[in-house]
């Protein structure tokens, strides 16, 4: 067996043994009556999640649904939701990054129903509002490593980015939250993840197969139309760059 195939397998039986037990947001969410008073709360108000099924190019990022969504339904599609904010993100990956949206996808890291100045925000530092943080960030990061395989990372929020691991390249640690180890890249003017390696045993340590472009950027509706421009110049040059190294195009 030459090393490349042999490097295959061993990454196919990592992702076999982390996946297994993967859990889906029914199990996270009503496993039980949680004890925390904030927990109890979010969790009633149920989960809303992106639909995503295939691969796509392009993966915009966002923190969590908010709380007015609790009357609609738990999944809802990308590409025809008539929320506002994902009228505006189609509409600007049609007009000013010149994609299609059938080529891209949308999750967000978390997904309780809550708005970001909350009375029930979630208390990171106890015990049981850690462990449901952390179940929905292994059910996020498989979700995006193994169905969506992006080529480029948008990120919509400077808390997910924290939450991905972003903002620890800065303080040069190596480990947290979801774990993304990136170098930035002056050139291309973005993140490129190297490397997968977070503290949640369920994530752990896992090689990353190719180049992903991880882009932060700000919540859409709050930059002119000239940084919108800009921002969308900037994401379709990394899907036509990322494309060129694959030879797809």
């Amino acid at each position: 067996m030459v090393e490349s195939e042999s490097c295959d397998l061993l990454h196919i039986l990592i992702i076999f043994r982390k996946n297994k037990n993967m859990k889906n947001l029914d199990d996270i969410f009503y496993k039980s009556e949680p004890e925390s008073e904030s927990l109890y709360y979010l969790v009633n108000r149920g989960y809303r999640e992106c639909q995503n099924q295939d691969q796509k190019d392009v993966l915009f990022v966002g923190l969590n649904p908010p709380e007015d969504e609790y009357r609609l339904e738990p999944t809802f599609d990308f590409y025809d939701v008539l929320d506002s904010f994902f009228i505006k993100l189609r509409k600007f990956i049609k007009t000013e990054a010149g994609l299609d949206v059938n080529d891209c996808a949308y999750t967000d890291l978390f997904y309780f129903r809550q708005t970001q100045y909350d009375k029930f925000w979630i208390n990171e530092y106890d015990k049981e509002c850690k462990s449901f943080l952390i179940e929905q960030l292994v059910y996020t990061e498989h979700k995006i490593r193994e169905i969506i395989k992006p080529k480029v990372i948008v990120v919509l929020n400077s808390d997910a980015a924290d939450y991905m691991g972003l903002e620890d390249n800065y303080r040069n640690e190596s480990k947290s939250w979801m774990g993304y180890k990136c170098d930035w890249n002056r050139d291309l003017g973005c993140y490129v993840l190297k490397e997968i390696n977070s503290d949640i045993p369920e994530i752990g340590s896992i090689p990353v197969q190719r180049e992903i472009y991880i882009l932060p950027a700000s919540f859409l509706s709050l930059r002119s139309k000239h940084i919108k421009k800009l921002l969308g110049w900037q994401i379709n040059r990394l899907v036509r760059m990322a494309k060129s190294n694959l030879g797809e195009v």
